[in-house]
């Protein structure tokens, strides 16, 4: 692994590998759309998801690529791709931690100016269009039903069965229906009071949790289901895990790694990428590079 990473085209090779990550689910999703190829996703078609699992699982891909490719000078065509495909997504948090990477780098002043400009200038003529779908006065109904969604969720289960029932039962869909708001965020607000009520009924459940895997399908929101799942000892050691892989002094691509970490963690608020076995396979293999090319000094460009 060392002697790869090491290797004079082992840059070359990860670049490589992502134009084609962005490349192939760009085209699969095109050939999806004019009915081609066939959907692989249980989403709407008309949400990209390439070869991916779903829009979401793609977005934190596409999110990683581009931090990827403007830290390591990839083509700037590529990188405005992998917005649009990020656009093409529709997630708007993928969208925001993006614009947030954009705006660090803005301050820490080390990426080109001209490069900065043309994916800051995307970036945000995406995520504008994006937040455009949610007008103000949906958000502040959103606002205003978060109380009472509270309420009538504010219930405790003890087994998987009793979780489904209520999360998923024609009366939560009703409560759910009767309040007005962005459907994706009430959904969240449901879910994950009957989690964070659930875990802090008792004290063990808060310390270890209900078991992995207990709330099965996604909660969309990782944190809340490592809280719900392993408790609060469990998500503290996947953050200090997390927190350790970007602890890299005196090493060259030290802010690379940072910045591919708080991609991931923004992401994972609001989408279970922690769990996403895609995901987390590309962030691994570019930590490793990371961590295993120009081991010490250097510049992190």
């Amino acid at each position: 692994g060392a002697q790869w990473a090491q290797r004079p085209d082992g840059e070359g090779l990860i670049r490589q590998l992502l134009v084609l990550l962005v490349l192939i689910n760009l085209a699969w999703g095109a050939a999806v759309a004019i009915g081609v190829l066939p959907n692989l996703a249980s989403f709407d078609p008309s949400r990209l998801s390439g070869v991916t699992n779903g829009p979401y699982e793609l977005s934190a891909m596409l999110g990683l690529a581009v931090v990827m490719l403007t830290k390591r000078q990839g083509p700037l065509w590529v990188s405005l791709l992998a917005v649009v495909g990020l656009l093409a997504t529709q997630s708007r948090i993928a969208l925001a931690a993006l614009l947030l990477y954009l705006m660090l780098r803005a301050f820490t002043g080390r990426l080109s100016r001209k490069r900065l400009a043309s994916i800051g200038v995307a970036v945000v003529v995406v995520f504008g269009v994006v937040m455009a779908r949610s007008d103000l006065q949906q958000i502040k109904d959103t606002a205003e039903s978060f109380s009472v969604l509270t309420e009538y969720f504010n219930q405790t289960v003890s087994t998987r069965e009793e979780y489904f029932d209520l999360a998923y039962s024609t009366e939560a869909n009703s409560a759910i229906g009767q309040v007005d708001g962005d459907a994706s965020t009430m959904l969240r607000i449901a879910r994950w009071t009957i989690v964070v009520t659930t875990a802090f009924s008792d004290w063990a459940q808060a310390l270890f949790g209900m078991g992995p895997g207990y709330y099965s399908v996604a909660l969309d929101g990782n944190f809340v289901r490592l809280l719900g799942e392993v408790g609060l000892i469990g998500l503290a050691a996947q953050l200090v895990l997390l927190a350790l892989t970007a602890r890299l002094p005196r090493r060259a691509n030290a802010a690379t790694v940072r910045m591919l970490l708080l991609q991931l963690l923004v992401i994972a608020a609001l989408i279970d990428v922690l769990v996403s076995l895609k995901v987390m396979c590309l962030y691994w293999m570019l930590l490793g590079y990371l961590r295993l090319a120009h081991p010490a000094g250097g510049e992190d460009v």
